[in-house]
């Protein structure tokens, strides 16, 4: 493994003046990606909790061909 200070605080890389790539040590990228929730939740709309939605289910009759 290199020696160095990249194990502490990583490197970073810009196009045109603005951050672009980030390299970090696995141990930070993983202290900042840690949840205690699953995609689902992070992905749920708080707003439509709101909202009291009911559907019906959709039926479909196929027919042979």
């Amino acid at each position: 493994m290199p020696s160095g200070s990249f194990r502490t605080c990583g490197a970073a890389s810009a196009d045109r003046g603005e951050p672009s790539l980030a390299l970090m040590p696995i141990a930070e990228y993983r202290r900042l990606t840690k949840t205690d929730k699953n995609l689902v939740e992070l992905l749920r709309l708080r707003e439509a909790d709101a909202f009291d939605l009911d559907f019906e289910p959709i039926r479909i009759n196929a027919k042979d061909i």
